[in-house]
């Protein structure tokens, strides 16, 4: 009996850690890539030069901290000071699950099975899909994304709940949050504020012809929405105006970009390269723009069926599944001036959308299923199985990966000369045994001559 009462608790703690220990499995077993090395890992800290380098290069809060820390690093994980660094990777990557499964349930998490199990779901769903890829692989993406992926969801979480019939007191403190959050969140991403920007946008303008309801002014100047637009405004006159915009970044390292000087010069040969990207972009999402449907289409009916008594009822579901569908297919439209094949990582923050819009619905369907907690244990065995198994698999392939870095370091290392020379065999080859697992190569061509261990290493002739 004691060890029957004792397994709800059970369970519901290895939801929760399992996910963590991926983190720490991943962070902490983190060799670094060769991007880390040309950024400065290794080296001597220089965090204001490598911030404002980093400022000139893409004007994005996540690489000027990711350029900032990374001198910390060792190349392989050490006990140091990168020990902070990597520890608040962990902290940060809980924290965005975290505020998924608030937004999925409506509440704060709380320690019982269903909680943690959509806690865990949220992190299958994210890391079993190629969108999570600069999430766990290379710092100089990890240190970017996570930072991108939190600010995201800390601006949305107010609009959302907003958006499902809450009412925020616009008060000084609320006010000046969202205009520091707007900036931040502005300043991490070139794409995702002004998709934002278009979402709500459409939503006034659907409230205003649609529904025929009328813009109070004065009430929109008074409200904590006001503030944070402007923060988000503020980040985009720094960026584009003291930093290098869009363009700069985006033009050279991906071929299929089309950028508003070309559409202006030649409208219709990059306006059909343009519409190539969309074709091949919406095409690679298809499966998720079907998901976030579906979801929309049980709300319906849940709303239709009112199979949710009011007095349980605080949201409206079916406004939140399209908004939700509309701000990603929105996202996937103002990234297209590239074709984001092998490049899923740019609409991280739109896929952490489709997760939150189905497992949001899928958390209502538990509502009125009654589900009971047997059935819930029932459906965490095999999740927990699965977190298991690409746990190990991750570690596994972290370890012997770093195994072999240490022997292409340790040769560098022990070279008498100031010059060393390395060949491709010299990457590492470990592939995940399970998974599409990967880790960066540690040279490539454009980051040559690399520094490490203030030699200079270069390919061998």
């Amino acid at each position: 009996m004691k060890i029957r009462s004792a397994l709800p608790a059970a369970t519901t703690a290895a939801l929760f850690a399992l996910p963590t220990l991926f983190f720490i499995v991943v962070y902490f077993l983190q060799s670094v890539s060769s991007e880390d090395i040309y950024q400065g890992a290794g080296q001597s800290p220089a965090v204001i030069h490598d911030a404002i380098a980093a400022f000139h290069w893409s004007a994005r809060f996540g690489d000027m901290y990711a350029w900032s820390v990374i001198n910390f690093f060792d190349y392989t994980y050490r006990f140091g000071i990168d020990t902070i660094f990597r520890a608040l990777d962990v902290i940060l990557a809980i924290g965005i699950f975290l505020i998924m499964t608030r937004l999925i349930l409506d509440r704060r998490p709380r320690f019982e099975v269903k909680d943690t199990l959509i806690f865990c779901l949220s992190f299958l769903a994210v890391f079993l899909s190629d969108y999570s890829r600069s999430l766990i692989s290379g710092f100089s993406h990890i240190h970017n994304y996570l930072l991108l992926t939190i600010f995201s969801l800390l601006f949305l979480l107010p609009f959302v709940y907003q958006l499902r019939g809450a009412t925020i007191a616009p008060r000084l403190r609320m006010k000046l949050l969202m205009f520091v959050v707007g900036f931040l969140f502005a300043f991490s991403s070139n794409v995702t504020p002004v998709v934002f920007l278009m979402t709500t946008g459409l939503v006034v303008l659907y409230n205003r012809i649609a529904l025929k309801r009328t813009i109070d002014f004065d009430k929109i100047l008074r409200s904590w929405q006001i503030f944070a637009v402007a923060g988000i405004l503020l980040a985009m006159l720094v960026m584009y105006v003291f930093g290098p915009g869009v363009s700069s970044y985006t033009h050279g390292y991906n071929s299929s970009y089309v950028s508003i000087a070309n559409l202006i010069a030649s409208p219709a040969a990059s306006g059909m390269a343009l519409l190539g990207n969309m074709a091949h972009n919406f095409r690679s999402v298809s499966p998720a723009i079907l998901m976030m449907i579906f979801a929309a289409l049980v709300e319906y009916i849940i709303a239709h069926k009112k199979l949710i008594p009011k007095r349980r009822e605080s949201v409206d579901g079916v406004k939140f599944s399209v908004v939700a569908l509309l701000f990603f297919i929105l996202h996937v439209f103002a990234v297209s001036q590239i074709d984001i094949t092998g490049m899923t990582r740019i609409l991280i923050p739109a896929y952490i959308c489709v997760v939150v819009s189905v497992l949001f619905t899928v958390n209502r369907l538990f509502m009125i299923g009654n589900i009971k907690q047997g059935l819930l244990m029932m459906t965490a065995m095999p999740l927990l199985l699965l977190t298991s198994i690409i746990t190990v698999d991750i570690g596994i392939m972290m370890v012997r990966h770093q195994q072999q870095v240490n022997v292409v370091l340790e040769r560098i290392k022990r070279s008498k000369s100031k010059d060393a020379c390395v060949t491709q065999a010299d990457n590492p080859t470990v592939k995940s045994p399970v998974l599409k697992y990967y880790q960066r190569e540690l040279f490539v061509d454009w980051a040559m001559p690399a520094t490490i261990y203030d030699k200079q290493v270069n390919w061998c002739k």
